[in-house]
């Protein structure tokens, strides 16, 4: 009922709206983290094994993975959005470590600015191995959450 019910709302619009400060994160996290509580009431229990134990990701974990599938779409064209203020492939003349599509980084004056889409998903997306962007769309959905590290999991 979790799944279904809760996390959805929860979720909702991540992409867009993504909590930046440390105590709104540990406060939607703690939602989760009560359900779980429910499901395997052993007191001896941490979050990352309960997490481990229902083969679930924590909600960061899930929010970095939506950037990431949302940021494909965005690069692969799919989305038409024009975004090119913003998102800027890296094109240099010498081959770089990791994958063909890496973006750069675009400066940022203010400090709100920091924690926006755009700015956000480029280190994890820069971090993907080239093996995923050979993927189709429904492959890459599939995988990309493989690649992105968990921080509550282990």
């Amino acid at each position: 009922m979790y799944t279904v019910f809760i996390r959805p709302l929860l979720e909702y619009g991540s992409v867009i709206w993504s909590p930046t400060s440390v105590t709104i994160r540990g406060k939607i996290e703690s939602v989760q983290k009560m359900f779980l509580k429910r499901i395997l009431p052993e007191n001896t229990l941490t979050y990352s094994t309960r997490l481990h134990a229902l083969n679930l990701h924590s909600l960061e974990h899930r929010r970095d993975r939506f950037d990431q599938i949302f940021l494909y779409n965005l690069v692969s064209g799919t989305m038409k959005l024009d975004l090119s203020n913003y998102l800027t492939r890296y094109t240099a003349p010498i081959k770089t470590r990791g994958h063909s599509n890496k973006l750069l980084k675009t400066k940022f004056c203010l400090i709100s600015t920091k924690k926006t889409f755009h700015i956000r998903a480029i280190n994890n997306w820069n971090n993907l191995p080239q093996s995923l962007f050979d993927l189709n769309f429904n492959s890459f959905k599939a995988s990309v959450g493989d690649h992105i590290t968990d921080r509550h999991k282990k």
